[in-house]
């Protein structure tokens, strides 16, 4: 079977590129296009291939002169019996293929062949097994992990190169051969942000997110978030064509770019980056030996489970239930007040209100939704006037809309929001908007414009609101700091021992405190600490990582449950779903399809209901 794997994510894909100045001479070549689109007609008919090749990373900051090494990635990529189905250029079966990245700080190795499915996590000394790619990885995670190998390909895409030339020729020797080349020049298609106003017709690839995707195999450092500076259009690129074979045997891409990094919170590191992609093999359309195809454990190496479904902990304790058949977005408030508290499930087209105890359908409202990205629902006013937010995520950027898909407003500092939040911190019954981004929280009116802006060295990635409480007014959160309504800045920073990975609010006993967590590799521990940074409750998950965190009252009169949901990435479709009691004991632990999850509070009775939220809504209670 052969896989279609899409390249073209909304954020965009990486890219890997090299030319070496040697044997040079003048050329009467073909023009660059008809090159490149012989090229693309060459790997969309490769049955089998065998491609070894070695990106070089290099990097120098402003005022120096001479680029200095990064780091270097070891690339393989193998597969029989492959047929072209559209994107990518170079066709895969997943059935049979061979994959590896890997540098000294990390690598990534996946091999699937004769029904049986591995990857490798070098940096863990750990393997997982399947029958198939989707055995070991996600409807979302697979293609993900595939498109770091298969992304040096795409740069001849339909999309990829403008002002393409052909400038020389050249001797290459590849694998103990000398080979002629034509040389191209260009530049990048510049990066297509997504657009509110203009959504664009073809997704691109964007040199930015394509860093963020190597960056785990390059030193701590480097990893992070990318942006292309904003004197930079693309890169500059060069690419050496095969001349009897099309293939590419060297390409190199130069671009300056901003780095928002973990190392450098708040502070973004203005760099010119320059990736070197040597090929050392390229075998294609030839039989290839069997062992690329077949997995062999590294000593010292241990599998991991390959969880299934079912419940570990709590079986008798604890009952699922489905209450509602609707599939959609899933959030709670009131809306309008002659209606009260309602749950909202947001589909593509429509949106339907349930009752938050019966989950009886109330009432559908049409919408036209096409090009809100990550919508939510809001009403300003809590009376029936509805809108819909462009929340932010995925670097999209954030706005308002009518219920007709009319942009209202769009809003962005300088770079792409991380996201935006509507509430009434000021209690004057009109919510108002709060975003966050790379450089600090803005508070917009209702109109869109900028009330007050606090800029922070944070990188702002969570953000919320905390209700007052006591002397504390109502706040907004990021792991920058908190901020009231007239955006006094209360507090620089978050008040911790630990870290604020996944920070998030919960309301543990009479009051609200912040809880974060850890992922698998730092021990998957889960914590709940006071907002003076005392900390109240640790456990661990184990070799999961910690994706959410909720504090839920399952009884009258008992102090909240933790919920904490695991996962694992790319590698796996299932959620580790754990309950701890208020002393840390756990009394629920169930592994199961990933679902989003909600908690609808309900201060009259002391009890909350929880919900799951994937593939209509469940109800998960004590028995």
């Amino acid at each position: 079977m052969s896989y279609s794997v899409k390249l073209s994510f909304s954020c965009g894909l990486f890219l890997l590129l090299y030319s070496t100045v040697q044997g040079q001479e003048q050329l009467s070549a073909p023009d660059a296009q008809t090159i490149i689109k012989k090229t693309r007609e060459v790997y969309s008919k490769l049955k089998s291939y065998h491609f070894v090749h070695e990106i070089v990373v290099e990097s120098k900051k402003q005022g120096e002169k001479a680029f200095r090494p990064v780091g270097q990635i070891q690339m393989e990529a193998a597969s029989e019996q492959a047929e072209p189905q559209g994107p990518p250029v170079l066709p895969l079966n997943t059935d049979r293929c061979r994959l590896l990245a890997k540098s000294d700080g990390d690598g990534l190795l996946i091999v699937i062949g004769d029904n049986k499915a591995t990857i490798f996590t070098h940096s863990k000394m750990e393997y997982l097994q399947g029958t198939s790619l989707h055995s070991i990885s996600t409807s979302v995670g697979g293609p993900m992990m595939l498109g770091i190998f298969l992304t040096p390909f795409e740069i001849i895409n339909e999309e990829g190169i403008q002002e393409a030339k052909v400038v020389r020729s050249e001797k290459l020797l590849i694998d103990k051969q000398e080979h002629d080349c034509y040389v191209i020049e260009g530049v990048l298609q510049p990066p297509a942000r997504f657009d509110l106003k203009q959504p664009p017709k073809k997704v691109v690839i964007e040199f930015d997110f394509q860093l963020m995707m190597i960056s785990r195999f390059l030193p701590s450092e480097y990893m992070g978030m990318y942006s292309l500076a904003e004197k930079n259009h693309g890169g500059a690129l060069t690419l050496c064509f095969d001349q009897k074979t099309h293939l590419i045997l060297k390409s190199k891409t130069r671009a300056s770019v901003l780095l928002h990094s973990k190392e450098s919170i708040g502070v973004k590191n203005d760099l010119e980056l320059q990736l070197t992609d040597t090929f050392s093999k390229a075998t294609f359309n030839a039989a290839l030996p069997k062992e690329l195809f077949q997995f062999k454990a590294p000593a010292g190496s241990k599998q991991i489970r390959n969880e299934r479904e079912g419940i570990l902990v709590g079986a008798q304790s604890f009952k699922s239930s489905k209450v509602c058949p609707l599939v959609g977005w899933v959030q709670s408030g009131i809306y309008d007040a002659k209606e009260g508290y309602e749950i909202a499930v947001l589909e593509y087209g429509k949106i339907t209100f349930l009752n938050p105890t019966t989950f009886a359908v109330k009432r559908t409202v049409a919408i036209d939704d096409d090009q809100v990205a990550y919508k939510q629902l809001v009403s300003l006013r809590a009376d029936g006037k509805l809108n819909l937010i462009a929340g932010g995520g995925g670097f999209s950027d954030v706005g308002l809309f009518n219920l007709s898909g009319k942009l209202l407003w769009q809003f962005k500092v300088k770079d792409t929001p991380n996201k935006m939040i509507a509430a009434d911190l000021d209690g004057d019954g009109t919510k108002e908007f709060y975003v966050a981004d790379y450089d600090g929280v803005s508070r917009l009116d209702t109109d869109g414009k900028v009330v007050w802006r606090s800029a922070n060295k944070a990188m702002n990635f969570y953000l919320f609101m905390l209700p007052a409480e006591g002397k504390r007014p109502a706040t907004v959160v990021t792991e920058g700091g908190m901020w009231d309504c007239l955006g006094k800045n209360l507090q620089q920073g978050i008040k911790s021992s630990v870290d604020t990975y996944m920070l998030q609010p919960v309301k543990w006993g009479d009051t609200f405190c912040l809880a974060s967590g850890q992922t698998s590799t730092q021990g998957g521990n889960v914590f709940v600490f006071d907002l003076n940074g005392k900390t109240v409750f640790k456990q661990s998950i184990g070799d999961w990582g910690v994706n959410e965190i909720l504090a839920v009252r399952f009884m009258p009169k008992e102090p909240p449950h933790l919920v904490v949901v695991g996962g694992r990435g790319g590698g796996s479709s299932l959620m580790e779903l754990n309950i701890f009691a208020h002393d840390g004991t756990l009394v629920y632990r169930e592994i199961r399809k990933s679902e989003s999850l909600m908690v609808i509070s309900n201060d009259a009775t002391g009890v909350d209901t929880l919900l799951l939220c994937t593939g209509g809504i469940k109800k998960l209670e004590k028995r």
